[in-house]
């Protein structure tokens, strides 16, 4: 096995590649591709937890974002269907909806059983369910958990980043 004495020579890691620790003289050794480069951008697979602060880059320069969910995972729904963000009350935290099909994009804090619609810009939002003609993001006390309904008359595509807070409505 071919010693590197310099980390910052390790240009690329492939899946034969080993991190060897030497523990009280045995040696550990994990796959070298499932440890991520500082140097270079990581996809995860599994949750992560950060015990520590996790600082953000500032945005300061153009095209260099602090936090880019533009990539994830977007939701569809039909008309009059309803979205739960999650399936027991274990949700308090910020929600930002952007709906990509017509444009309009909201902000709004979910916590104690209350909604409060933070930004519409384009008065497409409400925190009613029911709501005729706009996207509803409400709370439903039967079950305590915070939903999203889509009562535009129409399918719509919603890309949606919360932050949990509280581990509860």
């Amino acid at each position: 096995m071919a010693s590197i004495t310099d980390l910052s020579s390790a240009s690329s890691i492939a899946t034969t590649d080993y991190f060897v620790v030497n523990q009280s003289g045995t040696d550990r050794k994990a796959q070298a591709n499932k440890l991520p480069l500082l140097s270079a951008a990581n996809t995860f697979t599994a949750d992560q937890t950060f015990n520590g602060e996790v600082n953000v880059r500032q945005h300061t320069t153009m095209e260099l974002w602090s936090l880019d969910c533009a990539n994830g995972s977007t939701l569809t729904m039909a008309n009059t269907f309803v979205f739960q963000f999650s399936d027991a009350a274990v949700f308090s935290g910020l929600v930002i909806v952007i709906n990509t099909t017509d444009g309009g994009g909201g902000v709004f804090m979910c916590s104690g059983g209350v909604v409060v619609k933070i930004a519409d810009g384009s008065s497409v939002y409400s925190t009613t369910s029911g709501t005729a003609s706009k996207t509803n993001l409400y709370y439903d006390g039967g079950s305590g958990e915070y939903r999203m309904q889509n009562n535009t008359g129409g399918s719509r595509t919603y890309h949606i980043f919360s932050i949990r807070l509280r581990a509860s409505s």
